[in-house]
């Protein structure tokens, strides 16, 4: 009897002695970095600021940004979740800087429309070379 125990016990360490080792060995640390303006990167989605309404009829797929000579590409996927078609209008808002709003004429609300599962790409172009951050609101459009 007591040696069909030790079986058992030898059997439950061999068999799990490799899984917490491999376990200890993977140390993973949760990060957020800033990507660079070199290439197309990945940036956060919390720069996309919906009104609550639309936060639930779209769900953003991706962004991205590139940066080509002086002008900082953004490039937001979007998706319709919904079975209709939904209204909706957006703007980029450009910071400087020191933070500060940078006024300009791109800086005005667009509508759009987005079909009932479509997939679609809003892209918006700094204004001017020295723009540090960026927003994009998106709120439904009012008839």
């Amino acid at each position: 009897m007591k040696s069909t125990i030790l079986i058992q016990k030898s059997t439950h360490i061999l068999l799990f002695a490799p899984l917490a080792f491999a376990a200890a060995c993977n140390t993973s640390v949760n990060t957020v970095q800033t990507p660079s303006r070199g290439g197309a990167n990945r940036i956060p989605v919390e720069k996309i600021l919906f009104n609550p309404e639309l936060s639930a009829d779209l769900r953003v797929d991706d962004v991205r940004e590139k940066m080509s000579g002086d002008h900082w590409t953004i490039q937001v996927n979007l998706t319709n979740v919904t079975g209709g078609d939904i209204e909706y209008q957006y703007r980029f808002e450009w910071l400087d800087p020191q933070g500060f709003l940078v006024d300009t004429p791109t800086s005005t609300w667009l509508p759009r429309k987005a079909h009932a599962g479509e997939t679609l790409e809003i892209t918006g172009v700094a204004p001017k070379p020295n723009i540090a951050d960026f927003r994009l609101k998106l709120t439904n459009l009012d008839r």
